[in-house]
């Protein structure tokens, strides 16, 4: 079972869209030891967010689910690297970039995105250390 000490297998997995749509959405046996590198990932995180709750809106998600929520086809979330997530003790998910951003290289963050109402990070075991905005439906480069 994989879990990190907040954060747990089947919030990883979870997915409304999925339930809405009635398919499962059930992670991959080798996907495993991706998904346990990124919870623990998603743990440095928290742990920088000074320890708040971290509220995973997305973690994995299969093919399936990822085209139905128009998701990337190189989409991180495929391959259990990448989470979409809210800190609302701490605050808006733009002022959570602002304070994650120069942290990347520390936590190990791979790409940080802000998007409108998220903010999506992902991890690999070769970071790039990334940071993006979404704005006028264009990835742009830096939080401005």
């Amino acid at each position: 079972m994989i879990f990190t000490r907040h954060f747990s297998y089947e919030e990883f997995i979870r997915s409304e869209a999925a339930a809405r749509a009635g398919i499962g959405n059930e992670l991959p046996p080798e996907l495993k030891t991706s998904a346990q590198f990124t919870l623990a990932g998603m743990e440095r995180v928290r742990a920088a967010l000074k320890s708040l709750p971290v509220k995973i809106l997305s973690g994995y998600r299969g093919p399936e689910v990822n085209r139905l929520v128009g998701g990337s086809s190189s989409s991180q979330h495929m391959k259990a690297e990448a989470v979409d997530f809210v800190c609302p003790e701490f605050g808006t998910p733009l002022e959570t970039a602002k304070f994650l951003a120069p942290l990347c290289w520390v936590i190990g963050i791979d790409q940080m995105i802000l998007e409108p109402t998220w903010v999506h990070v992902s991890f690999t075991s070769n970071p790039r250390g990334q940071v993006l905005h979404f704005v006028d439906g264009k990835y742009k480069v830096g939080l401005a």
